[in-house]
């Protein structure tokens, strides 16, 4: 792989993520358990006695359920999706890069993308994830440290 110079931060960034995010989803998009907890009209996992008393007393439907479902919208994915619409907002970007980010977003259907201004949520180094290691160290960079809000001076 040969380097290239740019002269700008941003795009240079944007295809480095790019880059990293292509290797990351070369074998297919990570897929985990999340566990959710939600009002169902049926049993799924486990009912959660002391939040349906709480939150519907003397009711039966809908129950309040946690369980555990194996997908795409796991922590992982939500923090590099993001990244990735985060660069894609970023103007002036060539239109391969462009392309190359929207394709790697549309890879990610299905993945929340994180509230605009939030931290991003933590992560842990397992084996099963290695292969998004380096990619989402720089997406947390980016989330981390690109903002819309205007600084002292306008």
């Amino acid at each position: 792989m040969t380097a290239t110079v740019e002269p700008d931060l941003w795009p240079a960034l944007a295809l480095t993520l790019a880059r990293q995010a292509e290797r990351a989803l070369t074998h297919g998009v990570l897929q985990g358990y999340e566990t959710r907890n939600e009002a169902q009209r049926t049993v799924r996992g486990r009912i959660r006695i002391g939040d349906q008393i709480a939150r519907r007393p003397g009711l039966m439907m809908p129950l309040e359920v946690t369980y555990d479902e194996y997908s795409a919208d796991i922590t992982e994915n939500r923090i590099l999706r993001t990244a990735l619409r985060r660069m894609l907002s970023v103007p002036r970007l060539a239109a391969d890069s462009r392309a190359r980010l929207a394709h790697l977003d549309a890879m990610l259907t299905g993945v929340e993308v994180l509230r605009p201004g939030s931290r991003p949520p933590t992560w842990r180094r397992t084996r099963m994830n290695s292969r998004y290691h380096s990619v989402l160290r720089l997406a947390e960079v980016i989330l981390r440290n690109s903002s819309t809000e205007g600084g002292a001076g306008g």
